[in-house]
């Protein structure tokens, strides 16, 4: 009887620290939304007045046909024609990732005057 006991109180110790354990490696894996710059020097850059943002969106299907397919354009330049900006001080990059990166989005943030 006593044996049980310590097995049962084993058991449960290891599927307590497997749980804690699996929910640091599933962090991140169903939904990611994570912003970091593009531009890495802004020492003595102004801050721009003027703020615009393009993405893009990419489906894929790694395991059964391997087709990725993403659309539309968030290159800085394009960013700044259509914001009307004649100067880029800085930029960012936004990513979101669902289902295993099935679906994503990479949205350029850009600053500039």
């Amino acid at each position: 009887m006593a044996i049980e006991r310590v097995s049962g109180r084993v058991s449960r110790l290891a599927a307590a620290a497997l749980a804690l354990g699996l929910g640091g490696c599933l962090n991140g894996l169903l939904y990611t939304d994570v912003t970091r710059p593009l531009m890495r020097n802004l020492r003595g850059q102004p801050v721009g007045a003027k703020r615009g943002e393009l993405d893009t969106k990419q489906l894929q299907d790694p395991l059964f046909t391997g087709i990725s397919v993403s659309w539309d354009s968030n290159a800085i330049g394009d960013i700044a024609k259509e914001f009307g900006m004649t100067e880029v001080y800085s930029a960012d990059l936004r990513t979101v990732s669902v289902l295993f990166g099935l679906f994503g989005q990479e949205t350029v943030i850009v600053l500039g005057k």
